[in-house]
């Protein structure tokens, strides 16, 4: 399965992540995934936000052996690796002055990822929460402040530069807003890679609007572990929109 050709040619389409800090039990998963399957969902994204160390091959299994649809681990450090699972963010988080979070975990979780068949995606991060306030910002104690047009830019440029693959621009897990006026055309036309948007997004009209601004992915998360039903709108809005 290649994972990152499936990404660069998705065009707004919808990853639900799972959390197996919040979300680990059987009969809900099985609810979950029931749902996704018939919810037109492209991507499912298994990781913790926290350092909690996870063994998320149960999860993975359970999921694997309920869908089809492709499961790539989103690492909240490097004990959340996988072989069950088709392939894995190695992620630096470009928003911190914590080597831990820029090289250091990535480090420890090298051994394990390779000795799985799991497609490796070099990724970018970009956590944009500027309130600090977001699970995320306060675990990898993100830098970001308000972020300007030309910073956000300059960060894409350094993803690239330093071989990444995929970019991800996030507002954190548990963010109150999600991001809903950055021009990603732009970035994606310059930088040439494919852009994943996630943080907040509790509606189909953010979901629409983040298609429009040119996200190839939108990650839907927190709200679905408060509401299962959103995945029967979202069913619904790809029906009209796609």
């Amino acid at each position: 399965m290649d994972i990152l050709k499936k990404i660069k040619k998705s065009k707004g389409e919808v990853a639900v992540l799972i959390d197996p800090e919040k979300t680990f039990k059987k009969e809900y998963i099985e609810k979950l995934i029931n749902k996704i399957n018939v919810s037109n969902i492209s991507f499912i994204f298994v990781g913790g936000s926290t350092l909690k160390k996870l063994n998320l091959d149960p999860i993975i299994k359970q999921i694997k052996n309920m869908s089809k649809v492709p499961v790539i681990i989103f690492p909240g450090n490097h004990t959340q690796v996988s072989p069950y699972a088709d392939g894995i963010f190695y992620l630096s988080l470009l928003t911190t002055k914590n080597p831990q979070f820029l090289i250091d975990e990535q480090i420890k979780s090298t051994p394990k990822i390779i000795e799985s068949n799991l497609e490796v995606i070099p990724t970018g991060y970009i956590l944009l929460d500027e309130t600090g306030k977001s699970s995320t910002s306060k675990i990898t104690q993100n830098t970001t402040n308000k972020t300007s047009k030309k910073k956000l830019l300059n960060l894409s440029f350094t993803a690239k530069f330093m071989g990444k693959k995929v970019l991800i621009i996030d507002n954190g897990s548990g963010s109150k807003n999600s991001i809903q006026n950055i021009d990603l055309k732009e970035i994606k036309e310059k930088t040439n890679l494919p852009i994943i948007v996630g943080g907040g997004i509790k509606s189909t009209k953010e979901i629409i609007n983040l298609k429009k601004l040119g996200s190839n992915i939108i990650i839907v998360g927190n709200f679905i572990e408060e509401n299962l039903d959103f995945l029967d709108e979202i069913k619904k809005m790809n029906l009209n929109i796609n």
